[in-house]
């Protein structure tokens, strides 16, 4: 199996796009549990899902948001796609920066057992799905970015 993030590969196999959303608040950004009896079960992964026919990659995102952890997600901007081949299919996986609106919380399901928010310093200790392994570097990279233009500065006083 191998994971690029620049063009897909070229196998024969199906291929089935997909959506996911890199939620951020502040300095951390929402990483969702796969439920047991669902594929690859147990792993760590940015929530998303297929993209069906007549809509775009940012509208399946924000739907299966909707779908998957019952909450409301402004899709923010693209950020990046990522190609990973599995032994039955190619995926195909669009990743959009996402905010949750106000006064909204993400839930479990039956597709997420366990849902959290993580630092990049956390990043390590997760056993992330594997096409989302290969751009790890690309979010901790963002979220150091995002986390210095975010964050308060102090003024001195004159």
């Amino acid at each position: 199996m191998s994971t690029n993030l620049s063009s897909a590969p070229s196998n024969g196999k199906k291929v089935v796009a997909v959506a996911a959303a890199l939620i951020v608040d502040q300095d951390k950004f929402l990483i969702a549990k796969r439920s047991s009896g669902r594929h690859l079960e147990g792993y760590w992964e940015f929530p998303g899902g297929k993209i069906d026919a007549g809509e775009s990659a940012a509208q399946a995102c924000a739907r299966e948001v909707k779908e998957e952890l019952g909450c409301t997600i402004s899709v923010d901007s693209y950020f990046l796609t990522c190609h990973h081949e599995y032994e039955d299919f190619n995926l195909a996986m669009d990743i959009y920066v996402c905010h949750l609106h106000p006064g909204q919380e993400p839930h479990k399901s039956d597709v997420h057992d366990e849902i959290r928010f993580i630092g990049v310093d956390e990043m390590d200790n997760i056993d992330f799905a594997p096409a989302d392994i290969a751009f790890l570097p690309n979010i901790k990279e963002f979220m150091l970015s995002y986390a210095k233009v975010c964050s308060p500065t102090k003024v001195s006083e004159p």
